[in-house]
Formats: structure tokens, sequence, C-alpha cells
């Protein structure tokens, strides 16, 4: 084995919060250079006195007026690289196949819970990746406005520099949300939660409780994601109750309960693999029939349990989408980048 597949090797059993982590301070680096580089802008003043409005005005005229050609080349040089950058990401995401990116090694193939662990960790970086980059995308939006309204005055000189931190921070993150692969196939997830709760036996150890939290987290974003395909008002239909309830009754470490319990949540797996609805919704009644002792204990004691954010674990429709969500901040941001450093020539403070 060479060095270069050797390194993958040992990168694909990392933590790929880490590895996200290094990728995106790496990244981050890189355009922190390049933007200061690209959108570089100095001022000239002039200081002047208006007697009719008994005011003075402190003019700051943009430099790169003056040297418009070579401003426009390093506009250039940031969208080629961030393009680059971009379609660089997109092809390592599709090169690094869902066995490559989730099992690692293919002698050390990982175990259910580790799949399902990798995907909800992956999961929760690109979405946050995704949210940020929006946040900072209103930011950007926003302090373009106020340089070019003029508004905040006193701060006028401060938000070209605040707003380079910010153009850095959309590239970063969303080179970083590209790089990641969707790690969407619904099917191999189902899979890895039914493998998940057939692993459960009476008489598990404390540290087996990490596969029923993981086998719930599962099992509650499937139902979501096949619910919501065909109930248009799916925050009518509270799936916390019956999951609940099912939840507390993988907890009951006695086997005529726990039968129960893997039985009603492997036919909810299936129904959600062949994509019938209507076995859905009768194996969810199941719930309620079967273990509703645990109900009554879990509104008796006010039970609840936390369950999985459908914002930031939602299965990504088309591959297509998913990389636009990404892609457009990344335009619009060099958009405004222009408008802020080449387009806006003229700032003044009166006082």
């Amino acid at each position: 084995m060479n060095p270069i597949t050797s390194w993958i090797e040992k990168l694909r059993n990392k933590d790929p919060k880490h590895v996200s982590l290094l990728v995106f301070i790496a990244i981050l680096i890189i355009f922190n250079l390049l933007t200061y580089y690209s959108f570089d802008v100095r001022f000239t003043w002039i200081l002047t006195y208006v007697p009719y409005y008994n005011k003075y005005y402190l003019f700051f005229i943009n430099t790169n007026i003056m040297y418009l050609g070579v401003s426009l080349l390093k506009a250039a040089i940031f969208t080629a690289i961030l393009t680059f950058a971009a379609i660089i990401s997109i092809k390592i995401s599709q090169t690094s196949s869902i066995a490559q990116i989730i099992t690692g090694p293919k002698k050390e193939k990982m175990q259910s819970t580790e799949i399902i662990q990798r995907w909800k960790i992956n999961k929760k970086i690109t979405s946050t990746a995704l949210i940020l980059q929006y946040v900072a995308l209103i930011i950007l939006a926003g302090i373009t406005l106020l340089i070019w309204y003029n508004m905040l005055q006193q701060y006028i000189i401060v938000l070209p520099m605040v707003s380079k931190y910010v153009i850095t921070l959309i590239a970063a993150l969303g080179v970083t949300y590209l790089i990641n692969p969707p790690l969407d196939d619904e099917k191999m997830l189902a899979q890895a939660c039914l493998n998940t709760i057939n692993s459960i036996e009476e008489g598990y150890e404390k540290k087996d409780v990490k596969k029923i939290d993981l086998a719930y987290f599962m099992l509650y974003v499937l139902l979501n994601q096949a619910l919501s395909k065909y109930i248009e008002e799916l925050e009518e239909f509270d799936l916390e109750p019956p999951l609940t309830t099912l939840y507390l009754a993988l907890l009951h470490n006695e086997r005529e309960t726990l039968t129960k319990a893997k039985t009603i949540a492997t036919n909810l797996l299936k129904a959600i693999t062949q994509q019938k609805i209507q076995n859905i919704l009768k194996h969810l009644n199941e719930i309620d029939k079967k273990l509703g002792n645990f109900r009554e204990l879990a509104e008796t004691m006010k039970i609840s349990v936390s369950h999985p954010s459908p914002t930031i674990y939602t299965f990504n429709s088309s591959n297509k989408l998913v990389r636009l969500r990404a892609i457009i901040p990344l335009i619009t941001e060099t958009a405004l980048a222009i408008l802020i450093f080449l387009v806006k020539w003229l700032y003044y403070i009166t006082f």
C-alpha cells in the first residue's frame, strides 16, 4: 500500500467530526488569505466643511477605482479559486462512495451502530454548515446595505473589514459542506437500524443502552421521512408519544416486553423500506395496544425522550439540489463582495 492510500485509509477511520474540523480550518485559512488579497480596500480621505449645513464631511475614496484593472483581476482570481474549490469538493464527494466513507476499509467493516453514528455525525455537520452559511450570507447582505446606503457611518471603515471575515466564513462553510457526501441511502440505514434492534437481547449491559438510543434515533428519522412524503401537515401527526413508549419498552429488560417491542420496530422498518404508509400507521397503532402500560408510565411520570430535529436530520431528495443550496451563497457572496469593494467607491462620515 502506497503512502497516499495508507493515509486515506487512516483518515476514513477517524471521527468524522475531527476530519471535517480539519478540512474546515484548512479551507478557512486558505480563503482568509485569498479574501484579504482579492478584496483589499484602501482609502484616500478628504475633509471638507459645508457652511450651508454647518457640517464637516470626511470623504473616503476607495482607491480600487484608481487601479480598476488590477482590482478586477484579483476579484477574478478569487472567483476562479472558489469555483475550482467547489468543483473539486463535489468531485471528492462523488468519488468517495458511501461504503468508503461510512464502512471504512473493506477488511474492517463497521457495525450497524457505527454506520448510524457516522451518518448522524455527518448529517449534523453538513446541516449545521449549511445553516451557518445562510446566516452568514444574511449578515453579509445586511453589511452591504449598510455600506451602500451610508448607514452606521461611524463604523463605515470597520464594516468592509468585517465583511471580509464573513466572506471567508461563507466560502469555508460552503466548501466544507460540498466536500461531505450526502450519505442518504435509506435502505442501508433501515437495515442498520434493523440489525441494531435485533442485536438487543435480554440482560443487556449498561453500555448496550447506546444501541437502543441509536435505534430510536434512526427509527424516528426514517419514520419522519416516510410519513412526510404522504402527510402534508406532519406537525399534526406527533411521532413522539408512540416512539417514547417503544423506547421505554426496549429499555425494559424483560423478555416478553422486549420481544413485543422488537417485533413492532421490525415491522415498522419493513413498512418503511416497502413504502407502505398504511402498514406504518397500523404498526404505530399497535404500540398503544401492545405496550399501553408504558404509555401510561410515560404520561404519569411525565417522561419525554429527546427526538431528532427534522431540520438537521433530513434526507436529501436530489444531489443536484443539495449542491445548489451551498453554491447559491457562494455566487451571492462574490456578487456582494464586488459591490462592496469595487462598485462602491465613495464612503463618508458627517460630524
